[in-house]
């Protein structure tokens, strides 16, 4: 039977019909974003993960910035040997054992203000230990980097007691350990895993978040880590450096956060293989760190620096990387690093062509020839 409809009624059909449509093209938005938005490592991984600070009296006057400015509640555990220096860690809360990752604050900046990175990278299974290394410093990293070999060292006798107490069943893999730093921090790092000071555990991967070795061209800071020759840095270890354009450009009239000639170009051309080099073009230093850093060196982090249009998309793609990096150097799969390599378009801003020195093969096996 056929029914004819006119007036009003053709009018309320044609509206059914629109709605329908609307309903369905939602619907396949919805679907769209959801895939978009499904875990991957440009966003916060399947695993939720716990931030916790633990206590050290090695650095005076620290538990008063702790009460002011630390918007995490600072375990009081009962440990074997204290850190050398105060904690910030990010670990996963399932039960597992996870590689661990030592990261480096910058220049007279607080670990607190990492915390959205160092989650990010702990939800994706790894376990992230940031030490608070001084509260103002000088120019000379030597005391800065054999504190830093103290705190690795420090993981086999306190870091497992500390996981126990706060997340149980979680274990710390110190047979896959990486270093990371950001701006001096990168340098901190670099000096390492160059011998500046030894550790007890190996490091089997290292990573630079726009690593800074001085002022500019012919004025390292003690001790220089840059040689300015081509791959001569020969750390036998994978090597990670991510670059924010904007750090060369100066800012009113403060001096460039990351000068040419001593920032991340000049580290990666350094490095040996296997070396992989990520730059955004669009974004500034410190565009890595927390959206909301209190106090003093916060409005330092805002105001110093010539900054990107947000931090979040830098602080989701360098996080990503290191993820991927990670995963291939640490846990021999290299199947996001791959995608990352050859599809940067997938970042969440604006990437130059990435580079690779070497191949993610060598990346992958480096841990294997090392055991």
């Amino acid at each position: 039977m056929n029914v004819r409809l006119s007036g009003p009624w053709t009018l309320l059909a044609t509206l059914l019909t629109i709605m329908v449509a609307c309903t369905r093209a939602v619907h396949h938005q919805t679907d769209t974003d959801a895939v978009r938005l499904a875990p991957d490592i440009y966003n916060e991984g399947p695993l939720k993960a716990d931030l916790f600070t633990v206590y050290s009296a090695a650095l005076k006057g620290h538990r008063h910035h702790r009460m002011t400015l630390s918007k995490f509640r600072c375990s009081e555990l009962k440990l074997p040997q204290d850190p050398p220096r105060p904690l910030l860690i990010a670990a996963p809360t399932s039960p597992g054992e996870y590689p661990v990752v030592l990261f480096q604050h910058g220049f007279t900046m607080r670990n607190t203000y990492y915390s959205q990175l160092l989650n990010h990278i702990a939800s994706h299974g790894f376990i992230v230990v940031a030490p608070q290394m001084y509260l103002w410093a000088g120019s000379d990293a030597t005391a800065e980097i054999a504190t830093a070999a103290s705190v690795v060292d420090w993981f086999s006798v306190g870091l497992r007691d500390a996981l126990c107490q706060r997340v149980p069943a979680v274990e710390p893999d110190l047979k896959r350990i990486a270093v990371m730093g950001h701006s001096r921090g990168g340098k901190v790092v670099f000096g390492l895993v160059t011998g500046v000071s030894n550790t007890s555990l190996k490091i089997s991967a290292v990573v630079g978040l726009d690593p800074v070795d001085g002022t500019g061209v012919g004025h390292q800071t003690i001790p220089a880590i840059l040689k300015n020759s081509p791959h001569s840095l020969n750390l036998k270890i994978p090597t990670l450096i991510t670059g924010a354009g904007l750090g060369s450009d100066g800012r009113f009239l403060f001096p460039a956060c990351a000068p040419k000639g001593v920032s991340h170009d000049n580290f990666y051309s350094d490095s040996s293989a296997p070396a992989v080099h990520f730059v955004a073009p669009e974004h500034g230093h410190m565009d890595y760190m927390d959206d909301d850093c209190p106090g003093v060196q916060g409005w330092m982090s805002f105001c110093l620096c010539t900054n990107g249009p947000s931090r979040e998309p830098m602080r989701k793609f360098s996080a990503g990387v290191v993820v991927a990096f990670l995963q291939a150097s640490l846990l021999q799969d290299s199947t996001q690093l791959s995608k990352a390599l050859s599809n940067p378009s997938a970042a969440p801003l604006k990437l130059d062509t990435p580079e690779l020195y070497g191949s993610v093969v060598d990346i992958t096996n480096s841990f294997k020839a090392s055991v």
